[in-house]
């Protein structure tokens, strides 16, 4: 169990935001809806800006309100039994303050805990990836509890504010070859090695390690097939083959484990019924591909090719969705 004296030093302890001169106003937070009773869930994939768009909502927060980083070296071991302590301690001295709590996967249900401030009164906000929050299983969790977020990476319009630059046929070119994960951007340097790292993150730890599976190979090279045929026709059949995968079986599981981390989606593919060829679309949302997508596909050493229409196309259904959302 974790002393009470240490958690009392990381509430007080100033939120680290890392707030830079080209830290972007994200978008989403326009939009953003808050519910008494509800804890606001934000998710996304790995290093999308989760951190930076719950600093943004915290600053803007009328009351008081308390960060916790639940990834803080000082908080290691915290767990169920760590709850009434950390309940009496926000309680003494934090009384009528909201809380945000950054990347809860660190801690063994979570839930309970959040449960419990929500039962309080209070107003909760957490972050957490894919891997950990996915739309299902965060409904078991937490019924009735929550209103979950989807984070995506820069937008077409984001980068361009985070570069200072101006549209164009060049910044969307080059929008589309870099992609919009903030951290790529902030090192362009090292962007490439960045992303790669993060792909790499994606397939072995958020999906190999989650589902328990024992052969990468497969799913990683499927992955990078995928990156090079967004927007394309495909085949369940001819990628089981062509990839040595051992049935379409297997094959058609890997696409579904791969859409929910970020990795590849918004596919079609042909599905033969009799005699009539039908297509099934492979994608959480269209708007979602028009920008995790164009880092990840860089990060696959992919070339962008004549297809870019089809992010420009969701680049724009996502933009008219969040304005139609911020009313």
């Amino acid at each position: 169990m974790l002393l009470r004296e240490t958690i009392v030093t990381v509430l007080a302890a100033p939120a680290v935001t890392g707030r830079s001169s080209v830290e972007v106003p994200r978008l989403l937070l326009k939009s953003l809806r808050r519910a008494a009773g509800s804890a606001l869930v934000l998710t996304g994939v790995r290093r999308c800006g989760k951190s930076t768009l719950q600093q943004q909502l915290r600053r803007q927060e009328r009351g008081a309100a308390v960060f916790c980083n639940l990834e803080d070296t000082r908080l290691y071991g915290l767990g169920p039994e760590d709850f009434p302590t950390l309940l009496s301690v926000l309680a003494e001295h934090h009384p009528d303050a909201s809380v945000f709590l950054d990347e809860v996967q660190e801690v063994p249900e979570w839930q309970r805990l959040v449960r419990a401030l929500l039962d309080t009164g209070r107003d909760v906000c957490v972050t957490g990836s894919n891997a950990s929050l996915l739309g299902r299983e965060l409904g078991a969790k937490l019924t009735g509890r929550h209103l979950s977020t989807e984070v995506h990476p820069f937008s077409y319009g984001e980068y361009l504010s985070f570069g200072g630059r101006e549209r164009g046929a060049t910044t969307l070119g080059e929008y589309l070859d870099q992609g919009g994960f903030p951290g790529a951007l902030r090192e362009p340097a090292a962007g490439g090695l960045l992303l790669r790292e993060l792909l790499r993150d994606l397939v072995q730890r958020d999906i190999v390690s989650r589902h328990g599976l024992r052969d990468t190979r497969h799913l990683m090279n499927l992955a990078l097939h995928l990156l090079a045929h967004t927007g394309q026709p495909l085949s369940l059949q001819s990628l089981a083959k062509g990839l040595g995968i051992p049935s379409v079986a297997q094959a058609a599981r890997y696409v579904a484990l791969d859409r929910p981390e970020g990795c590849v989606g918004g596919y079609t593919f042909e599905q033969r019924v009799g005699d009539h060829v039908g297509r099934r679309i492979f994608g959480e949302s269209e708007k979602d591909a028009g920008c995790a997508r164009v880092g990840v596909r860089r990060a696959g050493a992919v070339e962008i090719r004549q297809e870019n229409w089809r992010f420009v196309f969701c680049g724009c259904l996502r933009t008219l969705v969040d304005r139609l959302a911020a009313g």
